[in-house]
């Protein structure tokens, strides 16, 4: 659907500058909403299919460019940078987690971006297998009730963690089982909302007069987001579990998907669609890209590191190249490789006739 790959296009973009630039109140904005954002988009898709028949689709889908891009920039990062930049990371433990799967940046020292896939995949067979056990047993009549009831539990899950302060920081779960109260609660919510917005998507295009209405609400929304976020001294960091209040995350979060969506719908971008349908590569390749385009601009400009991604023009430049070289580099694997990047032949060409 256009207007869910605009948005995950949109997103993604936010995701790179988020990694990139060191504004806090920019950076405090976009982690109040970015993540939840994709989790949001990918319970909006939930369809239900047999168990065994969904795992294998989404092991191919997300696990396998887990593995690929997690043991390649391992190795770039073990052999290469990590003794140019005289990082401190361990070498066996980042191996070693590529089967854990730990969230946590020490433990994805050569691309923090790759916790998002395994978190993903547990996300979304949990789901499948308790919406598909419930259903078997007709325990709950209506589906969204089971949804309903999963939000519910996992928000509460969340509320506790952080009441009782758990110290998830220095004991990460295998496979980002520490974030599934936080992955689980947008997910549902995103089936949840898919039941009013899926028809109306589903529709006509809106009138070209309106395009501007949906647009000026987009921004305002998030501008509004954005002195809510100051206001309320809001902190969200889904990679570490945290947040500074349950509360203020989740309405952020609706809020900041709400006018992402209103603003994707009106500007009906082919480029944002693009990047949405390459997000996935882009997610897994943009972090070591990120960092050398940083390390060699600031060279050339003789500038430090730390200035130089604190100034949010060259932090959005160097945004832009980044994501162009992971667009090359998907563009590249789509045509020799697609599994490796969760595709097909198949389906690259099936969406290069939709596109046509």
């Amino acid at each position: 659907m256009a207007a869910l790959d605009s948005l995950r296009g949109f997103g993604i973009l936010l995701v790179v500058l988020g990694h990139t630039s060191w504004s806090a109140g920019l950076v405090s904005w976009i982690f109040s909403f970015h993540m939840p954002l994709f989790f949001i988009i990918s319970g909006m898709l939930f369809h239900e299919r047999q168990f065994l028949d969904s795992f294998k689709r989404k092991a191919i889908r997300l696990l396998v460019p887990y593995v690929f891009f997690g043991t390649v920039t391992l190795a770039y990062w073990a052999l290469i940078e990590r003794r140019l930049r005289g990082d401190e990371g361990s070498v066996p433990n980042a191996l070693a987690n590529i089967v854990l799967a730990r969230a946590g940046s020490d433990n994805y020292p050569q691309n923090a971006a790759l916790w998002f896939l395994p978190c993903l995949f547990v996300t979304e067979m949990l789901f499948l297998g308790i919406f598909t056990f419930v259903k078997s047993k007709r325990a709950i009549r209506y589906d969204w009730a089971v949804a309903a009831t999963l939000a519910t539990v996992s928000f509460l899950s969340i509320i506790a963690m952080h009441s009782f302060d758990l110290p998830i920081d220095r004991l990460r779960l295998p496979w980002a089982l520490d974030i599934l109260p936080f992955s689980m609660l947008f997910y549902c919510i995103g089936y949840l909302l898919s039941r009013f917005l899926m028809p109306c998507m589903r529709k006509s295009k809106p009138k070209a007069s309106l395009h501007a209405v949906y647009a000026a609400i987009g921004m305002a929304g998030l501008g509004l987001l954005r002195v809510f976020d100051e206001l309320t001294g809001l902190s969200v960091n889904l990679n570490d579990a945290s947040t500074s209040n349950p509360f203020w995350m989740l309405c952020a979060a609706l809020l900041g998907f709400i006018s992402s969506l209103m603003l994707c719908v009106a500007i009906d971008c082919r480029l944002l669609q693009f990047l949405g349908r390459a997000s996935l590569t882009i997610m897994c390749v943009h972090e070591p890209v990120k960092r050398v385009l940083i390390f060699v601009m600031a060279k050339i400009l003789g500038m430090n590191t730390d200035a130089l991604r604190a100034n949010l023009v060259y932090a959005m430049l160097v945004t832009v190249v980044t994501v162009a070289i992971c667009v090359t580099v998907h563009l590249i694997m789509g045509k020799f490789a697609p599994v490796l990047i969760g595709s097909s032949r198949h389906n690259l060409a099936s969406q290069g006739k939709a596109r046509a």
